[in-house]
């Protein structure tokens, strides 16, 4: 009796995404399973604390994909979706942040891919969506509080500093207690003037993660000719950014009115962090010259935030590259 035999090969290769056609899949079903993952995603962030971080980064991606696959429109669809049901679960007041927070992004990045645009403008559109949406959201806690602005936030860190010192009587007393305390009203005043700064930084520290985590995810999924941003011994920024810092902090020796000093301040602010990732650029460079910091600049990138001195180091060397053009004179080879 004779055994018949059937063979199926599956042959598997990149996709690109100019192949994707509106309608080549069931786009009802895709929409419907992006939608329960991303409210998924949304439960993680906010149920399980040691990946609720990744979990918010991961918010996009399924409706940037569907944007992808379907186009812009069923993006917005299955956006909506997530606002019902997370609302649901959520209550409405988080679900809005989380649609206009991270959802706007995933149609973001949909409709930069559709355009073919650039990673640095696919960054920038991100970044601005992002800063747009902790503007609403702040908005949004105004109106609901019925309190002014800064009212709301100051109440926030009001509470914190009493926290603070309430944590530092149990630890210090005495003279030590007084400078714990004095510290902490330093670092709460601190805190204070560089929200202007941080609403700034957010949005581009959580817009290239979101674009980190897309690369590794879409490449399974096998999207194969998204936008890449270059590799970061290359990253490097113009020598206005070094001008631009020394010019804020020269403007808090000047006879300004406060607020011109504080917007300064912040403009500062956004200067260091650059030049803190340019510092960072330079040491993934330097293995070319000397081998032995390939296996340290990882270790040294993570304490440097959260040790100033080493902080200041990196920064440093950021100032060092940008004002000699160091790298670039010598091809990034």
């Amino acid at each position: 009796m004779g055994i018949k035999r059937r063979y199926t090969f599956i042959f598997l290769e990149g996709v690109v995404m100019n192949q994707f056609k509106a309608g080549d899949t069931n786009a009802v079903v895709l929409a419907g399973m992006c939608t329960a993952l991303a409210v998924v995603l949304s439960m993680v962030g906010f149920y399980v604390p040691g990946i609720s971080l990744l979990a918010l980064l991961s918010l996009p991606l399924p409706i940037a994909y569907m944007g992808i696959r379907e186009g812009v429109k069923w993006a917005v669809i299955a956006t909506s979706g997530i606002m019902i049901l997370d609302s649901a679960f959520f209550g409405i007041t988080t679900a809005f942040f989380l649609v206009v927070m991270f959802g706007f992004a995933g149609i973001a990045m949909a409709y930069c891919y559709q355009k073919r645009a650039s990673a640095l403008r696919t960054f920038g559109t991100i970044v601005v969506v992002m800063f747009f949406a902790m503007l609403l959201n702040l908005l949004g806690t105004v109106v609901m509080m019925g309190m002014p602005w800064d009212q709301v936030y100051g109440s926030t860190l009001d509470q914190m500093q009493g926290m603070a010192k309430e944590m530092s009587g149990l630890m210090a007393s005495g003279d030590q207690l007084d400078q714990v305390n004095q510290q902490t009203e330093e670092m709460i005043k601190t805190i204070r003037k560089m929200i202007p700064a941080a609403m700034v930084m957010a949005p581009m520290v959580l817009a290239w993660a979101v674009m980190q985590i897309e690369k590794v995810v879409f490449r399974r999924l096998g999207l194969t000719d998204f936008p890449q941003f270059p590799p970061l011994e290359r990253w490097h920024f113009p020598r206005w950014v070094l001008l631009l810092l020394l010019l804020s902090v020269g403007t808090q020796y000047m006879p300004l009115t406060e607020q011109v000093k504080d917007l300064a301040y912040n403009v500062g602010a956004v200067c260091y962090f650059v030049l803190w990732i340019q510092g960072i650029a330079t040491l993934w460079w330097l293995p070319h010259i000397y081998p032995v910091v390939k296996r340290l600049r990882l270790l040294i990138v993570i304490i440097s935030i959260w040790i100033p001195l080493l902080q200041l180091f990196t920064v440093y060397l950021g100032v060092a590259d940008m004002a000699l053009n160091y790298r670039k004179k010598r091809g990034y080879e």
